[in-house]
């Protein structure tokens, strides 16, 4: 697709849906936050689509045990431990410090490796990964579309200015990140010494995943079941033979 050159530095808030610009160029109005965006012709080019801006963000708070809590804060000491949104039907770990390279296979000191401890030290679950570049867009939009209101919550506590996602970005080498400056993704070289930010994310609700312990009474219970009913069957063929 055409990018905008020239582009004006700021755009209606009409246009920021329809108009595909250069990211260097493209200012949208707080009433009109970035919500999705998709690769371009270039070298971070894209389009915008936007959604309507949210006075109240839907994100449920979560405790440790990943029950619901509606008195937990943003960040601080009562900080709500996750949040579940029921948009993009993740959970999110609510925790600044998940920060590290880019791997592909998880390995120390790697951000995926950062988001699996820190995520399983928190909640004792385990399968945190990386958000996507759209979750991340999606995600900024709900917490109101800024670096102000981003930063109210624990996971916007940064270190860096730029986020890195689950994905990598069609030319080689590259991976994509989200870019707090510009509320948008932001594809760059990965480099071992390069560590960013992320979120950690974990598919689903935490309400639907039994504890540990539950589980292993409910597998407990289902093999003691399986066990009765066959011992039954046995009893039952023993007295017709007799």
């Amino acid at each position: 697709p055409p990018t905008c050159s020239p582009a004006p530095s700021t755009l209606p808030a009409w246009a920021c849906p329809r108009l595909p610009c250069h990211r260097s160029r493209l200012t949208c109005p707080p009433t009109v936050p970035l919500f999705q965006l998709s690769e371009g012709g270039g070298l971070n080019d894209y389009y915008v689509s936007a959604a309507p801006a949210r006075a109240i963000p839907i994100l449920e708070g979560r405790d440790a045990s990943g029950a619901v809590s509606t008195t937990c804060s943003l960040s601080g000491t009562a900080k709500c431990i996750m949040f579940y949104d029921r948009t993009l039907n993740i959970t999110i770990l609510n925790e600044p410090f998940v920060w590290g390279s880019w791997s592909s296979s998880s390995e120390v000191g790697s951000v995926q490796q950062s988001s699996e401890a820190l995520g399983f030290g928190a909640t004792g679950l385990r399968g945190w990964i990386l958000p996507t570049r759209q979750q991340y867009g999606s995600l900024w939009n709900q917490t109101g579309g800024s670096l102000g209101t981003w930063e109210a919550y624990d996971f916007g506590q940064r270190q860096s200015l730029k986020y890195w996602s689950s994905e990598g970005a069609s030319q080689l080498g590259t991976y994509w990140t989200f870019d707090l400056t510009l509320g948008s993704p932001f594809y760059i070289p990965r480099h071992s010494v390069l560590n960013l930010n992320a979120i950690a994310v974990r598919p689903g609700d935490v309400l639907a995943v039994p504890e540990p312990s539950s589980l292993i009474l409910l597998t407990l219970g289902g093999g003691a079941l399986a066990w009765s009913q066959r011992r039954h069957r046995r009893n039952r063929n023993t007295d017709s033979v007799i």
